[in-house]
């Protein structure tokens, strides 16, 4: 068994791979229909453009049809103050509703801000620039605790391969365990004896996940599953 050939071959299986992207999010904008007239002069596009940057920025990416809509609401109200030159306020409030692909809604954020100036349309921009900046930054942070939460619930697990002759038969064990739990290899150990371990993350439980692995390995490989662990599973070449 050429150990250095395997090595060698582990750490170039590992070039040029990028990290797994975030979600990707999907933007829609809408007016709140109790909303001050003059935001119908407002270019939605520039809402939208302040969410789509904070996303980008915290690395999601922003598409189409994404794992994550997020619906837009948009309101102002205004007032208008006259003594020598005409005054104008306003409160802008943008309120951001996530809904994941099964319509279903995840989370939901609502932020106000105050402007004040001397032209209407430009105060109201300001005001709903800053309400749709403000929103986006706590929806990030929102919609990272329900991630973290979720990764959470996936458990790390070893998958042991013992007695495995070559290194042809070393890929064929990776490139099943990438189909089964496909992006989830943490990371591959050689040891002594001809021994591999696979240290993988998934939610899927270790006696499922061990008989997703038989269905595979009993295609081609003469490898038998040993023992079930709740952090390893052990298949052993069969005699």
């Amino acid at each position: 068994m050429d150990s250095k050939k395997i090595e060698s071959w582990i750490e170039g299986k590992g070039k040029g791979l990028k990290a797994k992207p975030g979600f990707e999010v999907s933007i829609t904008t809408r007016e709140e229909p109790d909303s001050n007239p003059i935001v119908k002069a407002i270019d939605m596009s520039e809402i939208k453009g302040e969410i789509a940057r904070l996303f980008k920025e915290n690395g999601y990416k922003v598409v189409k049809n994404g794992d994550i809509n997020l619906d837009v609401y948009v309101s102002v109200k205004t007032t208008t103050t006259f003594e020598d030159t005409p005054t104008y306020s306003a409160l802008g409030k943008v309120y951001i509703k996530a809904l994941n692909r099964k319509n279903e809604q995840i989370a939901e954020i609502t932020q106000s801000s105050f402007q004040q100036g001397y032209t209407l349309e430009t105060v109201t921009l300001s005001a709903l620039k800053e309400a749709a900046q403000k929103a986006a930054e706590k929806m990030v942070i929102q919609l990272g605790v329900s991630n973290h939460t979720q990764e959470e619930k996936s458990k790390s697990i070893e998958i042991l391969f013992l007695g495995f002759r070559d290194y042809k038969q070393y890929e064929q064990i990776d490139d099943i365990l990438n189909k089964v739990i496909p992006a989830s290899i943490a990371k591959r150990v050689i040891g002594s004896g001809n021994r591999a371990s696979f240290f993988a993350v998934s939610n899927t439980t270790p006696d499922k996940l061990a008989k997703l692995i038989s269905l595979e390995l009993i295609k081609g490989l003469p490898f038998k599953l040993k023992d079930v662990y709740t952090d390893k599973i052990v298949f052993g070449m069969e005699q």
